[in-house]
């Protein structure tokens, strides 16, 4: 993996340029650290007819913030991805040429999560806005404080996530890393539409105190896993062949075959 540089011919000393008898290839694995590039903008600002025109300033994601998105991206990676301190960070940026100072890398981390906050928030609104959303939930190793954990220091922590489907928007939510059905109920409190998912009794729960204002629709492929694990009986055999025509006939209208539209 990683970035191909470009090829090198060497030859004997003295020989360059000759036509070679035979080439074998000789591979270097390289690394560069982290590069920070200084980036400088002249803005002009222009006079035409007694007007001024200013250009613009190039987008940053903080307002009166040096800092690109790329560079605040990199250390969110550092933080949260890979759990580096931020003093750890800002030695880590030092050692290779930037001096960053500490509060300054936690300001723009404390004002990225308030971005982050508010673009999450919108993102809830916006996929329930769609009267057709798929559900979902899987679990993630999170690290906990040990003596609350029975001397373990990380536990199984549940991530959850609606898609809607004609949006084609996906929206993530955690609680602590909890399952519970009151997660999933809080998140579709007034919604109004069709839910598809598994067979957990919390997405069942959902549709069942909505008074009818949500109607769910099982998983086809979680249904069509139990026949697949019986496949060469002949009825489970049958079954399959209906599904699988059933999602060949979907990848016909989705894909405009034949007339279907």
């Amino acid at each position: 993996g990683g970035k191909t540089a470009p090829t090198k011919d060497v030859y004997p000393e003295g020989m360059e340029g000759m036509p070679p008898f035979s080439t074998r290839d000789s591979v270097r694995y390289l690394m560069i650290p982290p590069r920070f590039i200084k980036e400088v903008t002249h803005v002009h600002t222009v006079k035409d007819d007694g007007s001024l025109f200013s250009g613009r300033v190039p987008a940053a994601p903080l307002v009166n913030s040096s800092y690109d998105g790329s560079f605040i991206a990199g250390i969110a990676q550092l933080r949260y991805l890979y759990s580096m301190p931020v003093e750890r960070i800002v030695a880590y940026f030092r050692e290779n040429g930037f001096d960053l100072d500490k509060q300054t890398a936690h300001g723009l981390l404390k004002k990225t999560a308030w971005l982050l906050d508010n673009l999450h928030r919108a993102m809830r609104c916006a996929v329930k806005e769609d009267r057709y959303i798929c559900c979902d939930e899987t679990y993630h190793k999170v690290l906990v404080k040990a003596e609350d954990n029975g001397g373990k220091g990380s536990r199984k922590g549940y991530v959850w996530v609606m898609v809607a489907v004609h949006l084609g928007l996906c929206y993530f939510f955690y609680d602590e890393g909890s399952r519970r059905e009151e997660v999933i109920l809080r998140e579709l409190e007034g919604y109004a539409g069709t839910i598809q998912s598994d067979g957990l009794s919390s997405y069942k729960k959902v549709a069942a105190l909505s008074e009818g204002r949500i109607l769910r629709l099982s998983c086809l492929q979680h249904c069509k896993r139990d026949f697949v694990d019986m496949k060469g009986n002949p009825d489970a055999d049958g079954v399959l062949s209906l599904a699988n025509e059933l999602y060949e006939n979907e990848h016909r209208h989705r894909i405009g075959v034949d007339g279907w539209t």
